[in-house]
């Protein structure tokens, strides 16, 4: 189904719309602030520990230069089976996502030997909701007008309703059970004489099925 450039794409805006339906925009506004809420305090047990965060604006991403050797940062996060990014200058990126839980947080600060633990790092945490150094703490990056209002992004939260809502949208469609379509349109497009010339070459045609 991906096999070119109109379908591969169709398929990824699909993909995200429904995400944007599922979860509503109360739903992405909470994974969005628990991804930064947990890359702020990585952050800040990181900086604590004598470790230099190069990029002080972010979001969920953080460049490290670390205080630790990277051969032994590397060797430590094979422990615990963690993907880190290594710079050629000597830094470490990490980037977080709404998968992300307590004991990855707890696993990173290992990994570069933080003393303190996930609990004693986020004692010092004043506000949740705007953290000091969080980019939401600055009214340049907060939104206030109302995304997402449309009633379908309201509505369909819960997997049965998703499902039932997508059956709905394929009722609408053609399909073979209604009608006959065009199967192949989009690859075969695609497909120029010249490289379906071959196909008819009797070394193709004529193949022996034991070949």
């Amino acid at each position: 189904a991906t096999s070119n450039i109109c379908t591969a794409q169709a398929l990824l805006a699909n993909i995200s719309a429904m995400y944007a339906v599922y979860h509503g925009p109360q739903g992405l506004e909470d994974m969005a602030r628990k991804i930064h809420n947990s890359t702020l305090l990585l952050a800040k047990g990181l900086s604590e520990s004598g470790n230099v965060i190069e990029n002080p604006m972010f979001f969920d991403t953080l460049k490290i230069s670390p205080r630790l050797d990277m051969g032994e940062i590397k060797i430590r996060a094979q422990e615990v089976h963690i993907n880190l990014r290594y710079f050629p200058d000597g830094c470490v990126g990490v980037s977080l996502d709404e998968t992300v839980c307590q004991k990855d947080v707890k696993d990173l600060l290992w990994v570069f030997q933080c003393p303190k633990t996930i609990q004693q790092v986020a004692e010092g945490v004043a506000s949740p909701m705007y953290p000091e150094g969080s980019i939401l703490s600055s009214n340049e990056f907060q939104r206030t007008s109302p995304y997402m209002t449309h009633p379908v992004f309201n509505t369909h939260h819960s997997e049965t309703d998703m499902v039932r809502y997508m059956k709905r949208l394929e009722n609408k469609d053609v399909s073979l059970v209604h009608s006959m379509i065009p199967l192949g349109s989009c690859t075969m497009k695609l497909n120029s004489t010249t490289e379906m010339m071959p196909c008819s070459f009797p070394g193709f045609t004529n193949l022996h099925p034991f070949a």
